[in-house]
C-alpha cells in the first residue's frame, strides 16, 4: 500500500501510510512457558509534540476477528491515542499505542520438553526394581539415564530463554536432574552394601526409594508447574 494523501472538501488532509516490520520488547519470563504477556506497539509522530499534532484513532478502524501470533493466543487488545515521552526531559510526542494481551501456547513445551523429561526421570527409577546383587545392571541403567538427560539438555537448550534468573521450566528441569543424579548415587550406595554382605539393607533402601523418588518428583512437578501457575 503506497503512501496516500487525500484532501476532503472541508479542508481536512488525510495521510495514509502502512507500517510493517519486526517489533521487540523486554519480557518478564519467570513463569515461562506458562507466562502471560502484554505487548505494545507505539506509532509516534516524530518531531511533533502533542500540542502540534494530535493522533486520533479512526472509529471506523477494524481488526480481524481472529488476531493471531505464532506460539501465542491473543486474549484481549486495545488501541488508544495518548502522548508519550520518548526521551526523558523532552516534551511528550503525539503517539498511538496498540497493545494486546496474550498467553503462550504451551502445547509444544508439554509434548516436546516436559513429557520426554518425565519419561527420562521414570527410566531412572528402574534401578530400584533391580536386585542389588545385579549391581552392574543397576549402574548401567543409572548411567544411561544420566547420559540421556545430558543429551536432552543439549537438544532443548535452544528452546529455552537465556535469562539470568530461573524460569519455572528451568526449576522443573533442575529438580528432575537432581533426582536422576540422586538415583545414581543411590545405586552406588546399595551396590556397595551388597558387596559388603549387607544385601538386606540394600534391598530395604531400594524398597523405600520405589516410593520416595516418585513422591519427590510429583512434589517438584506440583511446585514448579502447577502451584506457581495457580498462584
Amino acid at each position: 500500500m503506497p503512501d496516500v494523501i487525500g484532501i476532503s472538501p472541508d479542508g481536512d488532509a488525510i495521510y495514509r501510510q502502512r507500517v510493517w516490520g519486526s517489533f521487540s520488547q523486554p519480557l518478564e519470563l519467570r513463569d515461562f512457558p506458562f507466562d502471560r504477556q502484554v505487548f505494545e506497539i507505539q506509532l509516534v509522530a516524530s518531531g511533533y509534540t502533542s500540542e502540534l499534532v494530535d493522533l486520533v484513532v479512526d472509529p471506523m478502524s477494524q481488526i480481524a476477528e481472529r488476531f493471531s501470533l505464532p506460539d501465542w493466543n491473543v486474549v484481549d487488545w486495545k488501541v488508544e491515542s495518548r502522548p508519550i515521552q520518548v526521551v526523558p526531559g523532552v516534551a511528550k510526542t503525539a503517539a498511538v499505542t496498540f497493545s494486546f494481551e496474550a498467553t503462550r501456547g504451551i502445547g509444544y513445551f508439554i509434548g516436546k520438553v516436559i513429557v520426554p523429561l518425565i519419561l527420562i526421570v521414570a527410566m531412572s527409577w528402574v534401578v530400584f526394581w533391580i536386585d542389588p546383587e545385579e549391581s552392574g545392571s543397576q549402574i548401567s541403567v543409572a548411567i544411561t539415564a544420566m547420559l540421556t538427560l545430558i543429551a536432552y539438555r543439549f537438544a532443548t537448550d535452544s528452546n529455552l530463554p537465556k535469562v539470568e534468573y530461573m524460569t519455572r521450566l528451568d526449576l522443573f528441569i533442575l529438580g528432575s536432574s537432581i533426582l536422576i543424579f540422586a538415583s545414581l548415587v543411590q545405586v552406588v550406595v546399595t551396590s556397595s552394601f551388597a558387596k559388603s554382605d549387607r544385601l538386606f539393607k540394600a534391598r530395604y533402601i531400594d524398597v523405600w526409594c520405589r516410593w520416595l523418588f516418585p513422591i519427590a518428583f510429583v512434589l517438584v512437578a506440583l511446585e514448579t508447574l502447577v502451584f506457581r501457575f495457580v498462584l
